[in-house]
């Protein structure tokens, strides 16, 4: 898949040579993540983490910004890291046009690895939601954005080792998003199911 950046309209897009793709880019205002902004009652992801406003979260592997985004529109303050040069511009120029919500999300381009050998920061929780090489039924086509995230990010057979070094560094509370029918990593305090994820709690 070939691909370049531009400005369109204001947006940083990426845009595709295959005419099938139509140009990508971050909002935060419509789509999905805006109706989930709107409907936040049905986000399970607010149970997983507590529930609870303003707690101190790091997203270690934030893609897209979608979950960080959902975690600051309950107040919760947010560091998300993203270490994929094209990803994080792409998350950057979203959040520069979004609401004042993303002034609750401080976005660094670092590797979740290297950020945990040399922060001195404690956090409520770590979310972790890694590509892992299980996370879709192989039959089936992913969305655009996932399977774009997909071929610029990669995807990981670490899953043990964001774990282990998550809760390393002594969060309150490390949540795990994984497909509904993978299987678990170690062995979490409980999960939060929906129809085709869940969030295991550790």
């Amino acid at each position: 898949m070939k691909y370049h950046t531009d400005l369109i309209d204001g947006k940083l897009q990426l845009v595709f040579e295959d005419k099938n793709f139509t140009p990508l880019f971050v909002d935060f205002a419509t789509g999905s993540t805006g109706y989930r902004i709107r409907h936040p009652s049905y986000e399970l992801i607010y149970a997983a983490i507590g529930k609870a406003k303003g707690l101190k979260v790091l997203d270690a592997t934030a893609g897209w910004g979608t979950d960080a985004f959902i975690l600051a529109n309950l107040e919760c303050k947010v560091t998300a890291l993203e270490n994929n040069d094209i990803v994080f511009r792409l998350l950057q120029d979203g959040l520069r046009r979004a609401s004042d919500v993303a002034t609750r999300i401080h976005l660094l381009k670092q590797d979740f690895f290297e950020f945990a050998k040399t922060t001195f920061e404690s956090f409520d929780v770590i979310y972790l939601d890694p590509m892992f090489d299980d996370d879709e039924d192989k039959t089936a086509l992913p969305k655009k954005e996932m399977q774009v995230l997909k071929e610029l990010v990669g995807t990981t057979q670490d899953a043990h080792k964001y774990l282990e070094v998550a809760l390393n560094m002594k969060p309150k509370r490390v949540v795990l998003k994984r497909p509904l029918k993978a299987p678990q990593i170690s062995n979490p305090k409980f999960s939060v199911e929906g129809s085709s994820i869940r969030f295991d709690i550790y």
